[in-house]
């Protein structure tokens, strides 16, 4: 609703990937003024230019003190001055998000006596090069009440950083450090499971193997979400030791794509625990699941008219032929031992976790899939 020329009832606004330059911004700001909590304005171009500077959000941050969440990617205009003005003027911000915003660095971030330290709970400056150890550790001391951080793609960021994280992020819920090449599999080993509050992890692209799994499954943290994806040191078995442990008894949603935990890795996952709801892997491997329940029900059909195994043959013949060959090769690299773990597994724990699972997405192009449980399933134990 206008009054005098404002939107006096406007609180959020999401203008990502508009061609809205800074201009845009000073209207917003005079048109909502501290009503706006919400302000999201990721990727906007013009003519194939990006569009914001200091100058739009400086506009934005004087007229919106109120100002929660903000939003922000790709804008190289946008630097330490306009993070300045956001902690001056904006002492409520809770959700800063600025990735791919390479000239923000800690000087924009700790601005003594803002209102950040006590209110901001988010922090996105992921893919930035100026973030580095020292970079880290100085906001990290500032915003004593950070839950969520993220720093994936800030390629000068080492153990170092992260044992930062460790002693200073004691409240931290959520972390990302993916495509970190300084991390080692050593630090994350020593430094994950002291960050006993966190329930979301993402360290895909690194060097975590099957060890720092391991560490982390018997005294780290109960993660609701864990991404290892792309991460050559993991195999069947950082399965083993997520079942062994805690750790794996909490997660609802992990991502293996581009490991090496094989055919036996996967089955082993899919029964990991009944919270588990999504599973994020590499469609070869689902595939010769399939395949291979399918010759099961259908062995099984011959013995037990009225089972599944025609009706599953049915739906799966089309994923067959087209995906056959990429499972063929995934099963002919596949090592020796995890090759074994599947031939020794019960049949009956493939035919149930196939009943369970299904696959709900999958990416022709990265050859991932997503795998859901069955709605119907969802109230059922998996088999331990």
């Amino acid at each position: 609703m206008a009054v005098d020329g404002r939107l006096v009832r406007l609180e959020r606004l999401d203008l990502s990937w508009t061609s809205i330059t800074n201009d845009s911004f000073a209207a917003v700001g005079r048109l909502a003024g501290r009503r706006l909590r919400v302000m999201q304005a990721r990727g906007c171009c013009l003519l194939g230019r990006k569009t914001i500077t200091d100058a739009g959000v400086c506009a934005l941050a004087a007229a919106c003190a109120e100002l929660e969440v903000l939003e922000l990617y790709d804008y190289h205009g946008c630097s330490d001055v306009c993070a300045q003005a956001l902690a001056s003027c904006c002492p409520r911000l809770r959700v800063l998000k600025v990735p791919c915003c390479h000239a923000i660095s800690d000087q924009g971030l700790v601005v003594p006596g803002s209102g950040w330290a006590s209110s901001l709970r988010t922090l996105d400056v992921s893919y930035n090069g100026h973030v580095d150890d020292g970079c880290l550790a100085r906001a990290l001391a500032h915003l004593r009440c950070l839950l969520r951080l993220f720093v994936s793609g800030c390629k000068h960021i080492s153990d170092e950083g992260l044992a930062e994280v460790a002693k200073a992020g004691g409240l931290l819920e959520a972390l990302g450090m993916s495509s970190l090449p300084r991390l080692t599999n050593e630090g994350l080993a020593r430094c994950i499971p002291l960050l006993v509050h966190l329930e979301e992890l993402e360290v895909a692209d690194t060097a975590m193997s099957d060890e720092g799994v391991a560490s982390m499954a018997r005294s780290g943290p109960l993660l609701r979400r864990l991404d290892v994806s792309n991460c050559p040191g993991i195999s069947h078995a950082a399965v083993s030791a997520l079942k062994r442990g805690p750790a794996g008894a909490s997660l609802t949603w992990i991502s293996v794509r581009g490991c090496g935990v094989g055919q036996g890795g996967l089955l082993a996952l899919l029964g990991l625990s009944p919270l588990l709801r999504h599973v994020e892997a590499d469609s070869a491997l689902w595939t010769a699941l399939e395949v291979r329940s399918t010759c099961a029900c259908a062995h099984d059909t011959r013995s037990r008219p009225g089972s599944c195994g025609s009706e599953a043959a049915s739906h799966l013949a089309d994923a067959r032929q087209a995906a056959e060959p990429a499972a063929d090769a995934r099963q002919a690299a596949e090592p020796a031992a995890n090759q074994a773990a599947l031939l020794s597994a019960d049949q009956a724990v493939l035919l149930s976790a196939m009943a369970t699972w299904e696959l709900s997405l999958h990416n022709h192009v990265t050859g991932a899939c997503t795998l859901s449980r069955r709605a119907c399933c969802r109230c059922l134990p998996t088999s331990s």
